[in-house]
């Protein structure tokens, strides 16, 4: 798994075949034609929806790009994520 501090990422501007996620967005009706990177939003690091919606994602829907989690991400839920189907991170600004 991938682990991207903020320095390491520069632009915020998602790139072509990014989808930025909420933790409220209804998966299913999701069109993933194009999508090569999805990322996911952890809003507080104790808010789970993100690891549910990774998993939903990669055994329900079947998308095989890169999943990549944003936010209050803490290293501490790293092995989570990686359980979960994730594929890199971007760290919070005070973790290295």
């Amino acid at each position: 798994m991938q682990l991207i501090t903020q320095q390491e990422l520069g632009s915020n501007v998602p790139a072509a075949g990014v989808l930025q996620l909420p933790n409220d967005a209804d998966l299913q009706g999701l069109d993933l034609a194009g999508v090569t990177r999805i990322e996911l939003n952890f809003p507080k690091f104790s808010d789970g929806r993100a690891f549910s919606q990774a998993v939903t994602l990669r055994r329900r829907l079947g998308f095989t790009g890169e999943l990549r989690a944003i936010g209050d991400v803490l290293v501490d839920q790293v092995v989570q994520m990686h359980r979960s189907g994730f594929d890199s991170a971007v760290l919070r600004a005070d973790q290295d």
